[in-house]
């Protein structure tokens, strides 16, 4: 009789302990749901806020993009309107003078007369 006592308690405390086993399991099971839950959740914020920055940072590259635009736009209007202005360009950013150093290439630029280009040696004088 104690015998069979003993062996009831005993398979008690396994069913028990069995229970209690599966009662940890679900729980860490759960715990693990959430924290994936969260962690997909802190994915999901972090990729929409770096959405809304580059959003933020292309409206602010077209803002400063149309700004430099009317900007020189407007440059371009006020050095048409002066008297003998010449608008944009090389001659206007240097004083009228043209491309600095640069001459012309063909006959007349040259003082050989009409040793231009492609002319050879003709036109040339001795040497």
């Amino acid at each position: 009789m104690v015998h069979s006592l003993v062996e009831e308690m005993s398979d008690e405390q396994d069913f028990e302990l069995v229970e209690a086993r599966a009662s940890k399991r679900r729980a860490k099971q759960e715990l693990q749901r959430n924290e994936e839950r969260e962690r997909v959740e802190r994915e999901e914020r972090a990729k929409e806020e770096e959405k809304q920055d580059r959003l933020r940072q292309h409206e602010e590259l077209v803002k400063a993009t149309q700004a430099r635009r009317d900007e020189e736009a407007k440059r371009a209007a006020e050095g048409a309107q002066q008297p003998g202005g010449r608008g944009r360009g090389v001659g206007a950013v240097r004083g009228g003078r043209g491309r600095v150093g640069q001459r012309g290439s063909g006959r007349a630029a040259r003082g050989n007369g009409g040793a231009g280009r492609g002319e050879g040696a003709a036109g040339r004088g001795p040497p």
